[in-house]
């Protein structure tokens, strides 16, 4: 964010710029199980599906497997900071269901 911000030489090559991305959706009939917050550390070494793979598989994990994702894009070589936040919601009604 502080590249983006102070970086003119990039900023005016539009390398760099600080306006994000933003998506809505309705988190009530979508009913997702998590969301995966990360820097381009984490999407340098992972595709969206394959993040997603990984850590569905890791939800029961203590850090919901933010911490191991990193620990493996680190081992798959991406020399950027990798910084991943997952956020898991609330079971849903309709994932109890299909249980």
């Amino acid at each position: 964010m502080s590249r983006s911000l102070g970086d003119y030489p990039l900023k005016n090559l539009n390398v760099v710029i600080p306006d994000p991305d933003i998506l809505s959706f309705d988190l009530d009939k979508l009913q997702p199980e998590f969301m995966i917050l990360a820097s381009d550390g984490l999407w340098d070494a992972f595709s969206n599906e394959e993040a997603v793979r990984f850590i569905k598989e890791r939800l029961d994990e203590p850090h919901f497997g933010a911490k191991s994702i990193v620990l493996q894009s680190f081992y798959r070589g991406c020399p950027d900071n990798i910084t991943v936040m997952v956020v898991k919601f609330r079971s849903s009604s309709r994932a109890e269901e299909q249980q």
